[in-house]
């Protein structure tokens, strides 16, 4: 019996290099993550020590025989042995005892690993595949844990329900339930769109005003507090203009209050806010003045889904300085890491209204339903 420990940054690498030296008889007998660190003591990331082990008096097997195998077991292709003479019995229960070894490996595989993620329980092979899509779409490892988790709950786990609409009802239980805020009896609703700088705002501003005005026929009004963007009024009058729907400039806070007397007819009124750094809290309390003079019903985060996650929840605690209610996020056709809702929306336990995935008025964007936003991190929906 021969032993050796590969070092591999993931179980796939690691296989690959068992396989190179062992083949595919090969058994793996351990599995450690260790941690690599500098002089200091300071951790620079991490790597598999893997144990395999093989006896040395198996016959070889051609690699001109190896069928490849699907899914999670790619790494470990099927093999058709060779016709060969009949093994000593001591030598044929060996054999065996290596085969079973190697097939109780085959099925850890889906509980070993996914990426890094370490899975605990018994896993089918479909939600195993699933469970390394949502690992692609950006879902971080310790919201994958808990979908893992909750997937393989006493109970839950040996139902019969599909594989997909278990991971479906774990991931849509993530985001939570619109709450419709509360509206006077009489008056407009009001909704403001707030966000870091080159989010999309004003293009999502135009598309919700087109949609209610064309396809709803309702009475929009529009306020635009981007003051200091160049051209940002003016590129907001254009559309208003091409659609017919009237637009107040403000200023100062106390313009909020004097546009709303205006739209006072209206159904709804959109406010269009200027893009603010989530580092420059002061300039994100004024815009907070300027909304608390007029009293939003709903105040909707916009965030560019494209942007690194770290910088998401930066900027989605941040704008926790003035009362939001709603996530909305744009530019989902240029990003294929959807999964990063999920760490934003349990961040801010907030509903998410809308996506947004192009500059086309009004068509390139929809709402958020959970359903929708579950099956698109589950790459089983498009954005389209």
């Amino acid at each position: 019996m021969k032993i050796k420990k590969f070092n591999a940054a993931s179980m796939n690498e690691a296989f690959k290099k068992i396989k190179a030296e062992f083949g595919p008889d090969a058994v793996v007998l351990n599995v450690r993550e260790i941690k690599r660190t500098n002089k200091l003591g300071m951790t620079q990331g991490k790597y598999l020590e893997v144990t395999a082990a093989v006896d040395e008096g198996l016959p070889k097997i051609s690699k001109k025989t190896k069928t490849r195998t699907a899914g999670a077991e790619a790494d470990f292709a099927t093999y058709r042995r060779p016709k060969m003479r009949p093994a000593a019995p001591d030598r044929d229960a060996e054999v065996t005892e290596l085969r079973k070894e190697l097939a109780d490996l085959r099925a850890r595989l889906e509980q070993i690993s996914f990426g890094s993620v370490p899975v605990a329980g018994s896993v089918p092979g479909a939600l195993g595949t699933k469970f390394r899509a949502l690992l692609e779409s950006g879902v971080p490892e310790s919201l994958v844990r808990q979908i893992v988790q909750a997937s393989n709950s006493p109970g839950f786990a040996d139902s019969q329900m599909p594989a997909e609409e278990k991971l479906l009802r774990e991931v849509a239980g993530f985001f939570p339930v619109p709450e419709t805020p509360l509206r006077p009896a009489a008056g407009p609703k009001i909704v403001a769109l707030i966000g870091p700088t080159g989010v999309g705002k004003t293009t999502t501003i135009a598309k919700l005003a087109a949609t209610d005005r064309v396809h709803h026929q309702k009475e929009v009004g529009l306020i635009s507090m981007d003051t200091y963007r160049i051209a940002a009024v003016e590129q907001l009058r254009v559309f208003a203009d091409l659609v017919k729907i009237p637009m107040e400039v403000a200023y100062k806070p106390e313009h909020m209050a004097v546009a709303r007397r205006k739209f006072r007819q209206k159904d709804v009124i959109y406010i269009d806010t200027p893009g603010r750094s989530p580092r420059d809290g002061k300039s994100i309390e004024e815009i907070g003045r300027y909304l608390k003079a007029i009293e939003p019903h709903e105040v909707h985060l916009v965030l560019n889904l494209s942007t690194r996650p770290k910088d998401l929840l930066t900027a989605a605690k941040q704008f926790q300085a003035i009362p939001v209610n709603r996530i909305l996020f744009t530019k989902l056709d240029e990003t294929d890491q959807y999964g990063a809702m999920l760490d934003v929306v349990k961040s801010l336990t907030l509903p998410v209204s809308y996506v947004t995935f192009g500059q086309d008025v009004p068509e390139t964007f929809r709402e958020a339903t959970r359903p929708y936003l579950s099956r698109l991190i589950l790459g089983m929906e498009t954005i389209a």
